[in-house]
């Protein structure tokens, strides 16, 4: 009988301890979205879990599926946790940010506000809350936002300088933008959304030379289609022609059969207005949105350039309906327009 009972107890302690290691690679989310899915499931199944430790794998588990592009099981997760434990500041931020990816800022909103009043000093929960209302156009209680979220931040946490330095900017606040945009870059000087920031601000600002140089530095730690066109206009809006720099953004490592970016393709005279504009449509109202902000905005510089003065101001007015504040463009086409005769 003893034996037996040994055997017994043995066999608790490892799948006690088997239960621990999979719940301790779940939280660490080192083995990529699958195996992290596989490892939390097996800790979220574990017999005797507290509700409030059952919630937070359910959030982690959830944060990997979105991760793996699962959204709506993401979404279950993030349900469940906030059922099981309604203290879980971090399952609401999580379910917030899954309303961001579903173009729901308002429902967003609402989780942000219910994080931040579980958790006060959740400087993360409230730079969300402010990126969210920024997103919404609110920019003034978006600052408000992110100044508690800078008030509560640790050092050195780059994106909550770097969100509050989108919002300053969107107000036309360009000497506070540039603080929190270098506040950020101090703590991290390869952050590109700080790079790109703050290239923004040298724009508004009709420095394009010093704009073109931070665009560069943000395609040194990013090479997308976005920072490509914003350094082509940065470029072209200092007074050069750009052709070096276009043919080098045209040919740098893109493969054969990937084409060009809209407004690469227009400033190369590869395709027409009617192209690019057609090239923003999407299914999604929130991707159409940020697609039409960039192709209107790259449209109006092309119309400037080229002279057309009534179109070009047409197009800045038409970006500055599409984008949304936190989105550069939204203030380079108030500057532009500002600028206009």
């Amino acid at each position: 009988m003893l034996v037996v009972l040994v055997v017994l107890a043995l066999a608790c302690a490892s799948v006690a301890q088997a239960d621990a290691d999979d719940a301790a690679a779940c939280m660490a989310a080192k083995d990529g979205p699958v195996q992290t899915i596989a490892h939390c499931t097996t800790a979220i199944d574990a017999p005797d879990l507290p509700d409030a430790r059952r919630a937070t794998l359910l959030t982690q588990r959830g944060l990997a599926r979105m991760a793996a592009r699962d959204l709506e099981h993401a979404h279950e997760d993030f349900d469940a946790a906030v059922k099981l434990d309604g203290n879980a500041a971090w399952a609401y931020n999580a379910r917030a940010v899954y309303w961001m990816q579903k173009g729901e800022a308002g429902k967003a909103v609402g989780d942000y506000e219910r994080a931040v009043q579980l958790k006060p000093d959740y400087a993360f929960a409230w730079a969300n809350l402010g990126n969210a209302r920024l997103i919404q156009g609110d920019v003034d209680r978006a600052l408000a936002d992110l100044d508690e979220a800078v008030r509560r931040a640790p050092p050195r946490l780059e994106i909550v300088f770097t969100t509050r330095g989108r919002a300053r900017l969107a107000k036309g606040d360009y000497a506070h933008a540039l603080e929190d945009f270098s506040a950020a870059l101090s703590a991290n000087p390869r952050h590109a959304n700080a790079l790109s920031g703050l290239a923004y601000v040298h724009f508004c600002q009709g420095d394009f030379d010093a704009a073109a140089a931070k665009f560069a530095q943000e395609r040194s730690v990013r090479q997308d289609d976005e920072s490509a066109v914003d350094l082509l206009l940065a470029v072209r809006r200092g007074g050069h022609d750009g052709k070096a720099t276009l043919a080098e953004l045209v040919g740098h490592e893109r493969p054969a059969d990937q084409g060009l970016p809209p407004a690469l393709a227009l400033f190369s005279g590869a395709i027409g207005p009617a192209q690019v504009l057609q090239s923003a449509e999407d299914h999604d109202p929130q991707a159409r949105r940020q697609r039409h902000c960039a192709a209107e905005f790259a449209l109006a510089e092309w119309y400037l350039l080229g002279s057309d003065t009534a179109s070009a101001r047409k197009y800045f007015a038409a970006a500055r309906d599409s984008c949304n504040p936190a989105q550069g463009e939204f203030a380079a086409a108030g500057a532009e327009l500002a600028r206009l005769p």
